[in-house]
């Protein structure tokens, strides 16, 4: 992980805005419903890279102690659960945001049986338990998360 916070925070937004592309150009000119788990790709990883970008914002200041480069992402998602949130009153709900979007991306990499029913995308399990994923579900998360990303960036610009 590089420790220049802006930099992350950077990739977050960039990330943020390739998702938007694919939901308001892409998506309406392909009308392809798997392009909402692209989406949902970019989503996480604008996600990710916040809370990253705030880790390494929070240590160069000394809040949280310094910690391994190594740390995989859900050592630092740890950290970033038990450190930043309740200080910087970071709401639970970004956490349930992306805990959703993980589970929909690991539904796709094993679920058997995927289909496209209208403008929806649907993963059956190999229990038959249908998930869906539809194009208004994916607007309130680029939304969330733009929130969220945004929500870093203003904790960042204050200190």
């Amino acid at each position: 992980m590089s420790s220049d916070y802006h930099e992350l925070l950077a990739r977050a937004v960039q990330q943020h805005h390739v998702a938007v592309h694919l939901l308001t150009v892409t998506f309406p000119l392909a009308k392809e419903p798997k392009l909402l788990l692209g989406i949902t790709f970019n989503l996480t990883s604008a996600m990710e890279y916040a809370i990253e970008a705030l880790l390494a914002y929070e240590r160069k200041l000394g809040l949280i102690s310094a910690y391994a480069e190594e740390l995989d992402f859900k050592g630092k998602l740890r950290l970033f659960k038990e450190r930043c949130m309740v200080r910087n009153k970071i709401p639970v709900k970004y956490l349930h945001l992306l805990s959703q979007m993980h589970h929909l991306q690991q539904l796709h990499k094993t679920c058997p049986t995927e289909f496209q029913r209208g403008n929806k995308l649907v993963m059956c399990t190999s229990r038959y338990e249908m998930h869906t994923v539809s194009i208004n579900d994916i607007k309130n998360y680029v939304s969330e998360t733009r929130e969220f990303v945004e929500m870093i960036g203003r904790i960042m610009n204050k200190g």
